[in-house]
């Protein structure tokens, strides 16, 4: 019994204790059994972060400072680079960017073989189903924790996500489904004897997290409805509890924390089922008093209890309202035990792990031969460069014109001259190691250089690399296979949770998801009505007493507790890549064949996106095929019966068009005959209508040379005109100038008077 306090104050109580010890050697085992993958998967997600070299390794590449050793002094060295080449993140991206890219849905259908359960599961319940089951997948951001889990499942090999419940917001104990992410992918522990691989069939199962102790005060001030005996630990208490259970409770420096952790696990219960010689079966504790049964068998009964512990109590405790343990595993490459430990890997495996580090290492001396190597040392013999070593010690940082040096040694005998030895570096078979290690992670990896958009030496065409992206992705579609087994028992979690979270309470509002996209919100348990609330939006609201789901107008969607159903995943493509996809088909089928609008008219422009589709999709429908309306007034259930007057009418349109129809087909056939025919008009037409056009513009280029003849005829003739009148001006004025000039000449001069 785990005790805290001097006065060993007891904690818990007997049938509480035992049950933690059971938990506690539980967490254990599993976290002893899944200790090498563990440290397989860190090593992978180390890699991932960039921090790729070994400690010891990296260590040794480290500055070194100067030291004596004796009566010489050895200079320190600078740091030798460790770079970091990745080529590891870039094919994770693609594995992962698949799963973005995909559309996981789930898709219910009735059981195939139901035995002694309940009968067929009604259509509508389905419908509610599935539209429940969309909803919780868009509003918990499912996508976002399949993706983190997948993400870690690419890295390492493995990756995990949980389904909860939780109650919903504002004044109400309705609870709803969520699917939950994993941030630490460590905190997880689960059953080591589960065989499948998306964990299924585990028997038991852990998520934890460690919670500083200010943190745990907050959200847990009570135990199992009681005050909490941990929040008056001191440390010397806490230190007792860290002693007799190790890992749950710890320090870093004053600080202390705690380890609370969510733990699912089956309980069994057996029963006898009897047969009875007229073939019924029965219950053993059920049998009347003399009856023997003609055979008898056992009949194992699991359920599901969730607990809530810290390591010493019961934080909280319930019954989990699903037959399964609800944390979902994926895995990646999945490899056949052969030490009695399960193992798996993901891209950043062992072989790409050392691929990655022999071109590190390649990539890292190639730049130190190049970017950091220093410079020869001078080989020099004693006593030719006496009186000289100032000029010599700096001959590897200036540049001299020459250096003298002396001809006779120490011992006067003549010295060789001072010289560097040769020191060359082979580039290119560096260059060839980094290749191969290149080659090396992309095989360990198996995306090849197509895949990540690079050119390869392979392939010449766009064929051989289309073959070659398709050879890349058989060689990682086990991950997509794998993600889908998951999500199947994802959608098997969900379902088996949508009666005792959204079914108990009869009249329960909640929004729904349909196939298209589009929201709903209906009434579950009781018939209802949608109508107008007020603001442009449709409520449901509850039905007239009596009213059914066979009353017209009347909707009515239910949740059987024992309802049994099988869960399909569908991959797809997201809802408005698959509505364009319809447009573009129904639309080559309508223009290849306009009859096709009678029948599928109403679906093709539902399809559309344009302002008004919605309108002509409803004008349409009156010009559907009658057999498609009987067709679709019979899928209603005979809701909104057509009248006989206006289905007769709608029978004479849609006569109409089809004779319109057809002769368009005729006018289109006949113009397809005498194509060539008017292919020919055409062109002599157009030779016609190219003559008349140069005749015309020849006549007219004519007569504007005429014009302007005639034009030039006129005004020279009229400059001559005025050129004579101004001659006979000028003649004019000149004869009266000298008439004057002889009149004057011919008066006598007047006498001058006296003064």
């Amino acid at each position: 019994m785990v005790q805290a306090g001097n006065g060993y104050e007891t904690l818990m109580s007997k049938r509480d204790d035992d049950l933690l010890k059971q938990i506690r050697d539980k967490f254990r085992l599993g976290s002893d059994a899944d200790e090498p993958q563990r440290k397989r998967e860190t090593l992978s997600r180390k890699m991932y972060a960039l921090e790729q070299w070994e400690k010891s390794v990296s260590d040794s590449r480290d500055s070194q400072p100067a030291i004596v050793v004796g009566q010489t002094s050895i200079p320190g060295t600078p740091a030798r680079p460790c770079l970091v080449l990745d080529m590891l993140r870039e094919p994770v991206h693609q594995i992962v960017n698949q799963e973005r890219e995909s559309d996981l849905a789930v898709e219910l259908v009735a059981a195939d073989d139901f035995g002694g359960l309940e009968a067929p599961i009604d259509p509508a319940e389905i419908e509610l189903r599935e539209g429940l089951v969309r909803r919780i997948q868009r509003e918990s951001e499912s996508a976002s924790a399949r993706t983190w889990a997948f993400l870690n499942t690419a890295i390492g090999g493995r990756g995990y996500y949980a389904i909860n419940t939780r109650y919903a917001e504002g004044k109400t104990f309705d609870q709803e489904v969520y699917c939950r992410r994993i941030y630490d992918q460590s905190g997880v522990v689960l059953d080591p004897a589960h065989e499948e691989p998306d964990g299924s069939d585990a028997a038991w199962g852990f998520t934890f997290t460690v919670m500083s102790y200010d943190a745990y005060k907050a959200e847990y001030p009570r135990a199992k409805d009681a005050k909490n005996s941990l929040l008056t630990c001191d440390k010397s208490q806490w230190e007792r509890l860290g002693e007799q259970a190790p890992g749950w409770f710890t320090f870093e420096g004053e600080e202390k924390y705690v380890r609370v952790a969510d733990h699912w696990y089956i309980d069994y219960t057996s029963r006898n089922l009897c047969e009875l010689p007229d073939g019924s079966v029965e219950w053993e504790d059920a049998l009347p008093e003399g009856v023997k049964p003609k055979d008898t068998r056992a009949v194992i009964k699991k359920s599901v209890k969730f607990c809530k512990i810290d390591g010493c109590q019961i934080l909280e405790e319930t019954d989990w309202p699903s037959p399964f343990i609800p944390i979902i595993k994926i895995v990646g490459n999945e490899i056949p035990p052969y030490d009695g430990h399960r193992c798996v890997d993901g891209i950043v495996n062992k072989s790409a792990i050392e691929s990655q580090r022999g071109r590190n290492y390649m990539g890292s001396r190639i730049a130190e031969e190049f970017g950091l190597a220093t410079i020869s040392p001078l080989m020099v013999e004693e006593g030719t460069i006496e009186n000289y070593e100032a000029l010599y010690s700096q001959a590897n940082t200036r540049a001299f014109a020459w250096l003298p040096y002396r001809r006779t040694n120490l011992e006067g005998q003549p010295g060789t001259p001072p010289y560097r030895p040769d020191k060359s570096v082979n580039v290119g078979q560096m260059a060839q190691g980094m290749q191969i290690f290149m080659e090396s992670v992309q095989t360990s990896t198996n995306v090849s250089n197509p895949q990540m958009g690079k050119p390869s030496r392979f392939s010449e065409t766009w064929r051989g690399t289309a073959a070659l992206i398709d050879q890349g992705e058989r060689g990682t579609s086990n991950y997509m296979d794998n993600l889908a087994r998951s999500v199947r028992y994802e959608g098997r979690i969900m379902d088996s949770l949508l009666y005792p979270i959204y079914g108990r309470r009869k009249g329960r509002m909640t929004r729904i998801v349909k196939g298209d996209g589009e929201a709903e919100t209906v009434m579950i348990g009781r018939p209802f009505t949608m109508q107008d609330n007020g603001q442009g939006q449709q409520m449901p609201v509850p039905a007239p007493e009596g009213a059914t789901g066979q009353t017209e107008g009347v909707r009515e969607y239910a949740l059987t507790e024992h309802a049994k159903s099988n869960v399909a995943i569908k991959v797809t493509k997201g809802y408005d890549t698959r509505r364009q996809e319809e447009s573009a088909v129904m639309g080559e089928m309508v223009t290849q064949n306009p009859q096709m609008l009678s029948v599928i008219g109403d679906l093709f422009f539902g399809a559309q996106d344009w302002p008004g589709a919605k309108e002509a999709k409803e004008r349409l429908k009156v010009m559907l095929d009658p057999k498609i309306l009987a067709m679709l007034e019979q899928q209603q259930g005979g809701q909104n019966p057509i009248p006989p007057m206006a289905l007769q009418q709608m029978q004479q349109m849609q006569q109409q068009l089809q004779q319109v129809t057809q002769a368009a087909t005729q006018m289109q056939q006949e113009l397809q005959t005498k194509q060539y025919q008017v292919q020919s008009d055409e062109r002599i037409a157009m030779a016609k209508l190219e003559t008349e056009k140069a005749i015309a513009e020849a006549k007219l280029e004519n007569e504007r040379l005429i014009a302007g003849a005639k034009m030039d005829a006129e005004e020279r003739r009229e400059l001559a005109r005025q050129e004579a009148e101004v001659s006979k001006q000028r003649a004019e004025h000149l004869q009266e100038i000298n008439a004057m000039a002889v009149e004057a000449a011919l008066t006598p001069e007047p006498a001058q008077e006296q003064v």
